[in-house]
């Protein structure tokens, strides 16, 4: 069997088992069956190899996984020492950046190849690009051989062509499954938002709040952007933190939720109002926006929440919740 044909078996046997995965199960399982398979049963592509995935600061990190690429001693954790990369370093960043195969026969001729640790002398890096994102690569998968091993031939970088599209589709099909991940924006009501981060928590679910997450550089709406991806649906806090009118009335002013959450509530309706996995949460008397009408909009009271309605919300998101023990 050639190695092409194995690559095609391998990658039919990985797509079937890829249906229900999470997309750091798909990884690890790319990683064990296509790129570091040799001697393993697996397709007999390359000697070694590695997936960098974006993250939101901004760089390219080494995906590792419960650090199982040393533990089942794919990587020598000896030798492997630098594990994050910009996104313009080396051929990876090169295939990142210019969202194009790069390929080097020797790396040694290449002036901006970056030694990760291991001795290479063949690379082939191939941006990861799910297909319902337009903009930035999910990340990059390299292929490398070492010295005195033969350069990857060409039916071989076609077939390590055909694998990264493969796992661009298993990428992209997992991120549509629901996840436990929701995005809440929120204003300066703390109880509020205590109130509703405890109701998800307490039922296995896992909030994301900008705020929350560490400072990493990035521009903020890049940031919000890469937290979005990682979420399913939306719970966006209207509270009455601002007040404004309309100048020509001349009435008094009104209470308002602040700018920056109808700002990202925008956004989130943007992303998730077509699948309807989106509430807005309003606490008190306040001013909505016209454009909210159409949105579903909930009534929310920090101290006595309607329990009730945010399960029947999470289950009809299809997001999986369990309620919590109360004995």
């Amino acid at each position: 069997m050639t190695d092409l044909s194995l690559t095609m078996t391998m990658l039919n046997g990985f797509m079937n088992g890829a249906r229900t995965q999470s997309q750091s199960e798909i990884l690890q399982w790319f990683l064990r069956m296509i790129v570091l398979g040799k001697d393993r049963d697996g397709a007999d592509l390359c000697e070694s190899g590695s997936i960098l995935v974006y993250r939101p600061d901004g760089k390219l990190h080494l995906f590792n996984d419960g650090n199982f690429l040393f533990e089942e001693r794919f990587l020598d954790q000896n030798k492997f020492k630098k594990t994050v990369f910009a996104t313009y370093e080396g051929m990876a960043g090169r295939a990142f950046s210019q969202k194009a195969i790069q390929y080097s026969s020797d790396v040694k001729r290449d002036p901006g190849f970056v030694n990760e640790g291991e001795p290479i002398k063949t690379m082939f890096c191939a941006p990861i690009i799910l297909p319902s994102h337009r903009g930035r690569p999910f990340g990059v998968a390299s292929f490398h051989n070492g010295p005195g091993s033969p350069e990857f031939s060409r039916e071989i970088r076609t077939a390590m062509e055909f694998a990264v599209n493969t796992l661009s589709f298993a990428l992209d099909l997992a991120a549509r499954m629901p996840t436990n991940n929701v995005f809440i924006v929120h204003g300066r009501d703390t109880a509020a938002l205590n109130s509703l981060k405890l109701l998800l928590v307490e039922r296995g679910v896992t909030p994301t709040i900008l705020g929350e997450q560490s400072a990493s550089g990035a521009e903020m709406l890049k940031q919000l952007e890469d937290l979005l991806a990682e979420c399913y649906a939306g719970f966006v806090l209207l509270t009455p933190d601002d007040e404004g009118r309309l100048i020509k009335d001349q009435l008094p002013h009104n209470p308002r939720a602040r700018q920056n959450v109808i700002f990202e509530g925008g956004w989130l309706s943007a992303l998730f109002r077509r699948d309807q996995r989106i509430c807005f949460l309003r606490t008190g008397t306040l001013e909505l926006p016209s454009d909210i009408l159409g949105v579903r909009c909930e009534d929310f009271n920090p101290a006595d929440p309607d329990v009730f309605r945010i399960e029947k919300l999470l289950t009809t998101w299809g997001i999986s919740w369990s309620r919590p023990d109360t004995q």
